[in-house]
C-alpha cells in the first residue's frame, strides 16, 4: 500500500510539473505574440512620420531643380517613399486584422460594399469594371471587410492593364456568402496561392504578398476563408467565403 501511495503521488507531482511546463509555455507564446504585434504596430506609426517628412522635402527639392534629369531622379525616389508608405500601412492593417477583441460587429451589406468599392476605383484605374452586387446581408465589421476587398481590387488592378476586365460579384449561400474578384491579367502561381501561408506570389510583378495576408486574416476572424478558385493563363478569381454570423469574438488564445 505505501508503494501504491507513493506511485500516486509521484504520478501527481508529476502531472502537476507538466501542467505547469504547458501554462508557461502558453504564457511565454502568449507574450510572444503580444510583442510581435507592438513591435509590427511601433514599427508602422514610426515609419510613417519620417516617410512623409522626406517625401515633402523631396517634392519641395523636385519644385527648384532645373534638369529634367535631376527631377526624373527625384520621382524614383517619391516613388520609393510612396512604396514604403503603403507598406506601413499594410503592416498596420495586418496587425489589426488579428485583433478580433475589436472588431465592430454588425449588419453588412455586402452588394452596397461592392458597388461603393468599385465607385472608388473607377476614377483611379482604365479598367472594364463588372458589377453583380445584389443586397445580401452578413454580420462583420464592414471597415475591415472594405479593407480586405480594397487588397483583393489592388491586386486585380495591378496584376491587369488598361482595359482588362476586373468583376466584382456576391451572393448569398446555404451559410452566408461569397464574394469574388476576377480580373483578366496575368493570374497567380497556384502552387503558392493555396499553400495556406498567406503569402501568394503573382506569376509576374513582385509584391510583399501582404494585400491577401490582410485579407486571409479578415476573413478568417469572420470564419470564413479565401480561396483561388480558378487560375487560368489568362487571370484569376479569388473569393472570400463568408457564414452569415461569425463566430463569437473572444481573445486568441
Amino acid at each position: 500500500m505505501a508503494l501504491v501511495f507513493l506511485a500516486m503521488v509521484w504520478h501527481v507531482r508529476r502531472r502537476a510539473t507538466a501542467l505547469a511546463e504547458t501554462r508557461s509555455l502558453v504564457e511565454r507564446e502568449r507574450r510572444a505574440q503580444e510583442l510581435k504585434e507592438l513591435f509590427v504596430r511601433t514599427c508602422s506609426h514610426e515609419m510613417r512620420t519620417p516617410i512623409t517628412v522626406a517625401r515633402c522635402y523631396a517634392e519641395m527639392v523636385q519644385n527648384e531643380l532645373p534638369s529634367p534629369q535631376s527631377k526624373e531622379d527625384l520621382d524614383v525616389v517619391l516613388d520609393e517613399l510612396d512604396k514604403l508608405g503603403r507598406l506601413s500601412g499594410r503592416l498596420l492593417a495586418l496587425a489589426d486584422a488579428y485583433e478580433s477583441t475589436e472588431f465592430d460587429w454588425g449588419p453588412v451589406d455586402l452588394g452596397s460594399l461592392l458597388r461603393r468599392t468599385a465607385q472608388r476605383w473607377r476614377p483611379a484605374s482604365d479598367r472594364d469594371w463588372l458589377l453583380d452586387a445584389p443586397s445580401v446581408l452578413v454580420d462583420g465589421d464592414e471597415s475591415r471587410l472594405e479593407a480586405a476587398l480594397d487588397a483583393l481590387v489592388e491586386n486585380a488592378v495591378k496584376f491587369t492593364a488598361e482595359g482588362d476586365a476586373i468583376a466584382l460579384r456576391c451572393r448569398a449561400t446555404r451559410d452566408g456568402a461569397v464574394v469574388d474578384v476576377e480580373d483578366a491579367g496575368i493570374g497567380f502561381a497556384r502552387s503558392r496561392a493555396d499553400d495556406g501561408s498567406g503569402r501568394p506570389q503573382p506569376s509576374a510583378r513582385p509584391g510583399t504578398g501582404l494585400g491577401l495576408a490582410i485579407v486571409r486574416a479578415v476573413v478568417e476572424r469572420h470564419g470564413g476563408g479565401l480561396a483561388v478558385v480558378s487560375e487560368r493563363p489568362g487571370g484569376s478569381l479569388l473569393r472570400m467565403e463568408l457564414p452569415r454570423r461569425p463566430p463569437a469574438a473572444e481573445p486568441r488564445p
